[in-house]
């Protein structure tokens, strides 16, 4: 919701002054899915999606060039949003940095980047994905450990057990 608030909130002005940029932060989950996380899943799917309807109608009303979109797939950040998650694979890839991700995200946006993938190499890897057959995606999973890697997953009840 917020997502939305901000575009119909900022958009008009950037429209007018025919200047502007707008940054989304997805993850590299809306290419895929895990278990126990479909809410967080169906979310970064919504915002690639948004961002890409935005980007076409910049381009059909003329605004490509003066009004520029950028959507970041970060891969897992090392924040308590996902404490407990236990990662197989974590010797090849490791938990992100956030001031590594917020510097990727300022280099995108002086270079004005369309969209941003961290690390890099998973912008060849992550959407090449999508489009293997579903026995091959699955199996994939299983090795990485995308299908059980949030059964250790504390962050959120960590949160609820904050609030009592």
């Amino acid at each position: 919701m917020f997502r939305f608030a901000c575009m119909r909130n900022f958009l008009p002005e950037m429209k007018t002054r025919k200047d502007g940029h707008i940054v989304t932060m997805s993850s590299i989950v809306a290419y895929g899915a895990g278990s126990n996380a479909s809410d967080y899943c169906a979310t970064k799917s919504a915002l690639l999606s948004v961002n890409n309807c935005l980007r076409l109608e910049l381009i059909r009303d003329g605004l490509s060039n003066a009004i520029h979109t950028t959507i970041v797939h970060p891969y897992l950040i090392r924040t308590g949003l996902f404490a407990g998650v236990h990662l197989r694979l974590s010797w090849l890839v490791s938990e992100l940095l956030p001031g590594d991700v917020a510097g990727a995200v300022f280099d995108a946006i002086v270079y004005r980047r369309q969209s941003v993938f961290i690390p890099n190499y998973f912008s060849f890897l992550v959407p090449l994905s999508t489009v293997l057959p579903v026995v091959i995606q699955d199996c994939v999973s299983r090795v990485t450990g995308a299908v059980d890697c949030m059964r250790t997953f504390r962050g959120r009840n960590s949160k609820r057990e904050r609030r009592r």
